[in-house]
């Protein structure tokens, strides 16, 4: 009778610390669990986040120009050697102005912003992270600045057949006018008082004193207001954009 006293009580002691070794397993599992949940959805979040922003802020020059737009930046690159990123884009910008101006509507359709060194298209700043690597790259030279290079055998006849000889004349002219200058002699020209840049800068009372960016967009078509036929050839080449980003057929 003792011993199968003594049996239970000793079954009853490995059972309580079976149970309780089974709720410490139980509890840390659960923990892990929920560590493993809140750090998938952290990252889930994080990754919907940039693909949201990403994608809040291509352009038609992206998504229905990027063949083009991956020529002209190596067409430039290749034309004005050694030219750094923040060159490349104030080219690019002004060429969008030329064209609005001369035709009405811009060559490349970029979305740019007001930056605190000048107009910026987010797409070609992120050249230096790897946009438009089929056509150029970038890499830092010896005052650490990034420069742009085209990418080998990438500027063929056949890639230049894709502008008419209308706008190959036209960036040429724009290379022949601008490309001896330097970046900053060319943030000079889109800071004039009269830009558009400085126009929306002090509409939005911007001082980039947190950051050098902003999400203000500078709108190429005020360039032509007041211009009835030149508004209208906007309107309708800005409807031919937004078709083929809808289509995804031009």
């Amino acid at each position: 009778m003792a011993d199968d006293c003594f049996m239970q009580k000793t079954f009853l002691h490995i059972k309580r610390k079976d149970d309780k070794n089974i709720s410490i397993n139980v509890l840390r599992n659960t923990i892990i669990i929920v560590i493993l949940q809140t750090l998938i959805i952290s990252s889930y979040s994080y990754l919907l986040e940039c693909y949201n922003f990403k994608n809040s802020i291509m352009s038609f020059g992206y998504t229905v120009n990027k063949e083009k737009n991956g020529v002209l930046l190596a067409y430039l690159a290749e034309r004005i050697p050694n030219i750094t990123l923040r060159k490349l884009l104030k080219l690019v910008y002004l060429t969008d102005e030329k064209f609005t101006i001369e035709r009405g509507f811009p060559l490349t359709w970029f979305s740019y912003f007001a930056w605190k060194k000048g107009p910026v298209a987010p797409e070609v700043y992120d050249v230096k992270n790897g946009s438009f690597s089929e056509y150029v790259q970038c890499h830092r030279n010896n005052e650490d600045k990034c420069e742009v290079s085209p990418v080998s055998g990438i500027i063929t006849q056949e890639k230049l057949n894709l502008y008419s000889q209308y706008e190959m004349d036209m960036i040429d002219k724009i290379i022949s006018t601008y490309g001896s200058m330097s970046a900053d002699e060319l943030t000079d020209i889109t800071h004039l008082d009269d830009t558009l840049w400085s126009k929306v800068v002090n509409e939005n009372n911007l001082t980039f004193s947190d950051s050098g960016r902003s999400d203000c967009e500078i709108h190429l078509n005020r360039l032509i207001e007041g211009d009835e036929e030149k508004e209208e050839v906007f309107e309708d080449a800005l409807e031919y954009m937004q078709f083929c980003n809808a289509t995804s057929v031009c």
